[in-house]
């Protein structure tokens, strides 16, 4: 447990000094030490070890690599809140919301008036407010000339009314028999 203590100690010096690949090495070093041992000491001090070399992989955007090392802590420590948090900011950043969310409801089980969890979950709802709204004013601009805002047509017939609109001009070619009938329409889709 002492070596592994000193590799940490040196990890945690690198890190300082922005040496992120050296003290994921130094970390990685600490937890092989300590995985010969059964101690609780030890498993405290590799979930400590997963818990920097996930906030080395969130400063080098190794995503996924946070993701792993904040499990591999959580299995070791359930409650562990620095795990919630920085595998709900790794998830954030790989666009898995939901699970961001989760996550940061985790966190603040466990320790209620975190402000990072706290800050981090208000930020993500003013996103999901921001995105829902710049989808339905994508789906507006699309479907705009099918259905006014109150989901009438422009005719003011009904929204019913208004797929019928759309049915109205497709027909069986006459020159084809109706069992042998081809629908032919084409959606333009401004790429935004």
């Amino acid at each position: 447990v002492e070596i592994a203590h000193k590799c940490k100690d040196k990890g945690n010096a690198l890190f300082k000094k922005g040496k992120y690949e050296e003290a994921l090495k130094q970390y990685a070093d600490a937890i092989r030490a300590v995985d010969s041992q059964i101690m609780n000491p030890a498993e405290q001090l590799k979930t400590s070890c997963l818990l920097n070399m996930a906030a080395v992989n969130l400063k080098l955007e190794q995503w996924e690599d946070a993701i792993s090392n904040c499990d591999g802590a959580l299995k070791l420590d359930e409650k562990s809140l620095k795990a919630f948090l920085r595998r709900s900011q790794a998830s954030i950043k790989l666009g898995r919301i939901t699970k961001a969310r989760d996550d940061l409801k985790a966190a603040l089980s466990i320790e209620s008036d975190c402000q990072d969890a706290i800050r981090m979950l208000k930020e993500i709802e003013i996103e999901a407010k921001a995105s829902s709204k710049e989808s339905a004013q994508k789906q507006k601009k699309i479907f705009g000339s099918f259905w006014s805002g109150d989901g009438a047509d422009k005719t003011g017939r009904g929204s019913s009314h208004s797929m019928e609109r759309l049915y109205d001009d497709v027909k069986p070619k006459p020159e084809l028999p109706p069992t042998r009938c081809f629908l032919e329409f084409s959606i333009e889709e401004e790429i935004l």
